[in-house]
């Protein structure tokens, strides 16, 4: 089971198979759920994507220490720390089209 939050467990195997969006107002905790879900699911071996706008899931790959590593096969798509520039032909018209770092 995957403990997204003491009264919220989903079935690993069923939760990393689906898709997900998080919606809320500014301050919600939006980014708070998906990165711990997004941690939850590297932590059992599973392979994630996320656009990151607003810049802040390059974190991920640091440790909780901030200093040492954390998840090495996470790679940012926006945000201030993109680490990977031609990853596919869907990010060329992406990064024209929104002006990704």
């Amino acid at each position: 089971m995957l403990n997204l939050a003491d009264n919220l467990k989903l079935p690993e195997n069923e939760a990393i198979t689906q898709k997900y969006g998080f919606i809320g107002r500014s301050g919600s905790g939006k980014s708070y759920a998906s990165m711990r879900l997004a941690e939850l699911f590297l932590n059992a071996g599973a392979q994630i994507i996320a656009l990151d706008w607003v810049g802040i899931w390059w974190s991920l790959r640091l440790a909780s220490s901030g200093k040492d590593v954390g998840f090495p096969n996470v790679y940012i798509f926006g945000g201030g720390q993109l680490q990977a520039r031609c990853v596919g032909p869907w990010l060329v018209p992406l990064r024209t089209r929104r002006q990704v770092d």
